[in-house]
């Protein structure tokens, strides 16, 4: 799966989480997809790109750490699910189009096409 969809899935499935230690989960996690999208932004030329590359892989996996931490809190009423969906999904809609947008920029320049095809590979479902 590519990171894109790992993250929007990982974000949209906090939307299902509980109470005030949700919140927190969940904007942990919309927080460090905005932090996954600045690093993006710092790949200037392929010479930047292994700097940027360790920093995502980092990245990655302390989004799925917070969201399998999310995963174990029980689900909120469906009313408590739309405040949720209300208060982050604006917020996480700019970062994922921040977050393609980026992708393509990146695709676009030399070695770029190649770094973007590394990082969809990560699997963040796997990492513990």
């Amino acid at each position: 799966m590519r990171p894109a969809a790992v993250v929007l899935c990982l974000a949209m499935a906090g939307l299902t989480g509980c109470g005030d230690r949700y919140r927190e989960a969940i904007g942990r996690q919309v927080s460090m997809f905005e932090e996954l999208t600045d690093l993006l932004s710092q790949v200037k030329d392929a010479s930047s790109i292994p700097s940027v590359e360790d920093k995502v892989a980092d990245r990655m996996a302390a989004l799925q750490r917070a969201a399998n931490g999310a995963a174990s809190l029980s689900p909120p009423d469906p009313n408590q699910a739309r405040v949720y969906e209300e208060e982050f999904g604006p917020r996480l809609k700019t970062a994922f189009e921040r977050y393609r947008a980026e992708l393509m920029r990146i695709r676009a320049m030399p070695g770029g096409a190649e770094f973007v095809d590394r990082i969809g590979k990560m699997d963040a479902g796997k990492l513990r």
